[in-house]
């Protein structure tokens, strides 16, 4: 006799509808990235000094692109970084 009860409550539990859930709508703010420069005020990215280079070239010659080369990226960092602080303002 319990095993029919709990037979019974077993399947009067399966029968039951799904709880209703209510739903309430929440406000949510999602930040949306907005460029801060313009395009045209990216500065280029140079030719480097060893783009230009062979393998059969000498070490010098290497040495000498890789020491100019140095000077370009600091150059063009320095640009870049004038144009990312326009994002600040």
């Amino acid at each position: 006799m319990k095993h029919l009860i709990a037979l019974v409550a077993v399947v009067l539990v399966g029968c039951m509808p799904p709880p209703k859930t209510i739903v309430v709508p929440q406000e949510v703010k999602v930040a949306v990235p907005v460029s801060c420069i313009k395009a045209e005020d990216i500065p280029e990215e140079p030719e480097y000094a060893m783009d230009g280079l062979d393998k059969a070239d000498s070490v010098d010659r290497k040495g000498a692109a890789a020491i100019e080369e140095v000077e370009q990226r600091r150059t063009w960092q320095r640009l870049v970084k004038i144009a990312l602080k326009q994002c600040t303002k």
